[in-house]
């Protein structure tokens, strides 16, 4: 039921993650992002460091689901000792399929790309409604992370 993301499939996993902005609140239309969005899908998806597991839709239209993990590198630390870390996001199922399983077996299968890259820890920001998903499958706030951003663009 899950597959690996192929640079084909970039546009259905930028309108899930579009759905998946939208219901975290997000204005979707304040920026032209989408263009950009399907690039950076199309040139990554089939490399090591980004991988899109997705769960093409039952009717046979377009993709049901989607989940990207970005595996990337930093200095080694005390909390990442290879100095390998993930950070999984875009976890997002149509509307019409939600309920059946398929975004806790796109999870199982994200983890389990960043477990055999030999991934430190795996990151993820949660909604209300995933975050049960997550604390299942092991996932904790962490402590002691006041995340602080800058916005430059």
């Amino acid at each position: 039921m899950v597959r690996r993301a192929v640079p084909a499939d970039a546009a259905e996993v930028t309108r899930l993650r579009r759905l998946m902005f939208t219901s975290m609140g997000l204005d979707c239309d304040a920026t032209d992002w989408e263009p950009a969005c399907i690039a950076f899908f199309e040139q990554h998806f089939g490399s090591p460091d980004v991988v899109a597991m997705v769960v093409d839709a039952p009717d046979g239209i377009g993709l049901a689901a989607s989940g990207v993990v970005e595996l990337s590198r930093e200095i080694p630390s005390p909390r990442a000792p290879r100095g390998t870390n993930a950070y999984i996001s875009t976890i997002s199922t149509d509307p019409r399929w939600r309920r059946q399983g398929m975004a806790a077996a796109i999870m199982t299968a994200l983890v389990a790309v960043a477990r055999d890259a030999g991934i430190d820890n795996v990151d993820l920001h949660a909604t209300a409604e995933g975050r049960p998903l997550y604390e299942r499958l092991g996932f904790v706030e962490r402590m002691g992370n006041p995340a602080l951003r800058l916005h430059l663009a």
